[in-house]
């Protein structure tokens, strides 16, 4: 950090303000991690109906763990996955 003075003359002069630089640490790993996600390759995915899990939930657990999972979308596997197996 450096502190300059600057002015003319006697008893005078102007500090200018250290320039501080805030960054939070292992926030560049943050962004390097989001960046992995979007390049990351598809997952196949496999439901399995059971009698134990609500469809509600599924739709729920779908759209929070697929990154870019819409409310149709995942309606619409579930519902395969309800009523084909």
């Amino acid at each position: 950090m450096a502190v300059s003075a600057t002015g003319q003359g006697k008893g005078g002069g102007l500090l200018e303000r250290p320039i501080i630089e805030k960054t939070t640490p292992g926030r560049e790993s943050e962004l390097d991690l989001r960046k992995s996600r979007k390049t990351a390759p598809p997952y196949r995915v496999i439901l399995h109906n059971d009698n134990y899990n609500k469809r509600e939930y599924v739709v729920q657990v779908l759209m929070k763990v697929i990154p870019g999972m819409t409310l149709d979308n995942a309606v619409n596997i579930m519902q395969e996955a309800h009523y084909n197996g």
